[in-house]
């Protein structure tokens, strides 16, 4: 009994002994400097940490898990393990910090797209779309286009699409559009930093009753639809009489339009209206917003641009090659041997035929014939000509304004 007593006692005078080392080893360690793998730390250095295979591995967290940190202390490191791909940063009192490039931090940057050009556009609809090139380094979790009749608009609007995630490409639908107005489209990425654009397209539908596809090639400096006009009515709303009836064509001194042969279900789709040339003059405007049909020197600009030896003061052929470049290539609409079209102009010219001063129709398959605004005398007015069989391009101002041409149009 004796004993244990007395190894009990001893055992709390060694317990009180060890406590009070441990109080004076802190006290004297307190004072210096800390060395972890060395026994000779810097003296500058509170806490010197020394080792050739090991690293100092701060406290790692997701941005969530950091932004939850109460007050935290100016110059507090942390490893945040979900901003962009990772990174080290601290706290300068205000803001976190990426350490490594000196930027203020986030968790991720916004994505970056681009957006297409804007394409088959009627009186209430168009196709846009876009790319979205970089995620910013997280998903992208909604993407589209957003369109307004202002310039910049953003996705607080309603006027917008969503067309999948992540990144690629992807199409677009407008639609609840009005007629014969300017719209500004661009588009749109979101990933968890925010949302970013594309840069900004506009465009103007067409006047109601219009279905045509504005879609556009730059020749040069000039910028030229590429499929036939196909509207109903004029810039302002009012309808351009369609006429049937061959009698009554070749008698008009205002605009009309028709289909060739008076066939929608098989030209309309494909060759777009043939109109008069009073429908071309008429003061209302054929041609929608921001477009023109094209003058007589804006044909012969388009032929000199594509074949610089061309010569534009002639009626008749004005080029050997410049017709090819300009006619849809292959053998799908033109007759065999569509000769020299390579459509390497971009101007998809197509064989739309043309309706004679008497009602009747030629030729479709054959030709392709273009109206310009311009007048020769008072009964007449210049156009041009693709054939199947040649690869020339040809002017001519002896039809009367009674024919049935198709139109093309240029940007204002």
């Amino acid at each position: 009994m004796y004993i244990s007593q007395k190894y009990t006692s001893m055992k709390k005078h060694l317990s009180f002994l060890f406590f009070v080392f441990l109080l004076l080893t802190f006290e004297y360690t307190s004072a210096q400097n800390v060395g972890i793998g060395t026994n000779t730390p810097e003296a500058s250095a509170q806490l010197d940490v020394t080792s050739t295979s090991r690293g100092l591995l701060p406290p790692r967290m997701t941005y969530a898990q950091r932004n939850a940190i109460v007050s935290p202390a100016a110059g507090l490191i942390i490893y945040c393990t979900d901003c962009a791909y990772g990174e080290m940063q601290y706290y300068n009192g205000t803001n976190w910090i990426n350490m490594a490039v000196g930027l203020g931090s986030v968790p991720f940057i916004a994505p970056t797209v681009t957006t297409a050009s804007v394409s088959s556009i009627t009186n209430t609809t168009a196709i846009c779309g876009g790319t979205v090139t970089a995620d910013g380094g997280a998903t992208v979790t909604t993407r589209g286009v957003v369109w307004s009749t202002s310039p910049s608009p953003t996705i607080a609007l309603n006027t917008k699409t969503t067309d999948g995630t992540g990144t690629g490409s992807y199409t677009s639908n407008i639609t609840g559009l009005t007629p014969n107005t300017t719209y500004y489209v661009r588009a749109y990425a979101t990933n968890i930093a925010g949302t970013s654009y594309g840069i900004e397209q506009n465009f103007t539908t067409t006047t109601s009753g219009g279905t045509t596809n504005l879609s556009s090639v730059t020749i040069c400096n000039q910028t030229w639809t590429t499929q036939n006009l196909s509207v109903s009515r004029y810039r302002n709303g009012d309808v351009i009489p369609q006429v049937t009836d061959a009698t009554q064509w070749q008698n008009l001194t205002t605009g009309a339009w028709c289909w060739y042969n008076n066939d929608s279900a098989t030209y309309a789709a494909t060759y777009g209206r043939l109109y008069n040339w009073y429908a071309v003059n008429d003061p209302r405007g054929l041609a929608p917003i921001g477009w023109h049909v094209p003058t007589d020197a804006e044909w012969n600009k388009l032929v000199k641009c594509i074949d610089p030896a061309a010569d534009t003061t002639l009626s008749g052929s004005q080029s050997a090659t410049a017709g090819g470049a300009m006619k849809e290539a292959g053998t799908s609409h033109w007759l065999s041997p569509n000769t020299g079209a390579t459509n390497s102009s971009g101007f998809a010219g197509l064989p739309g035929g043309y309706r004679n001063y008497d009602g009747t129709f030629d030729d479709v398959g054959d030709y392709g014939v273009w109206w310009s605004s311009t007048e020769y005398g008072t009964a007449f007015a210049w156009s041009r000509f693709l054939n199947y069989y040649y690869a020339d391009v040809a002017r001519n101002y002896g039809y009367d304004k009674t024919y049935g041409f198709s139109v093309r149009l240029v940007r204002d």
